[in-house]
């Protein structure tokens, strides 16, 4: 009898085979996309004042992500650390490296999966400075005053 090692493609294919791990990551690429969405909403007034101030648009895209990068790889470190610990402590340091391969590529589908929707979303909200003169604030916006039905009063 003969023993073969699974290669990188059969563990993923098995892996993700699986629905519940599938669903997991699944929700963790939604949970990055809306922390996407929320690094974008933050960035929005700082690049609505320097699109105003004359940076090119595709300068402060290109730094906005560029900085949600670095950003989500130093939330992955730790999390990647203490699931290669949690495998060393359970199964065995002989696990550690292919779970760590795993692990590795799992991170970058979940990393690009995040990093294409935020492209996209930040392709979508390209700002501009005519549409940026011609905004409303949201405040003023609800509180616009209505022409009254009413008849005026007569003063006798």
């Amino acid at each position: 009898m003969r023993r073969e090692d699974d290669s990188l493609l059969q563990g993923l294919g098995l892996v993700v085979s699986q629905g519940a791990f599938r669903t997991t990551l699944m929700a963790s690429a939604v949970l990055m996309v809306s922390l996407a969405l929320y690094w974008l909403m933050v960035k929005a007034r700082g690049g609505a004042l320097r699109v105003l101030g004359g940076v090119p648009v595709w300068r402060i895209q290109f730094e906005d992500l560029g900085k949600f990068l670095p950003a989500m790889l130093i939330g992955a470190v730790p999390v990647t650390a203490v699931a290669l610990s949690y495998v060393a402590l359970t199964r065995g340091a002989p696990y550690v490296p292919y779970s760590a391969q795993t692990l590795f590529w799992l991170v970058f589908i979940v990393i690009a999966i995040t990093m294409s929707v935020a492209i996209a979303m930040s392709l979508t909200s390209w700002p501009s400075a005519a549409v940026l003169a011609l905004a409303v604030q949201p405040c003023r916006a609800c509180t616009k005053r209505r022409p009254s039905s009413r008849r005026p009063r007569s003063s006798s």
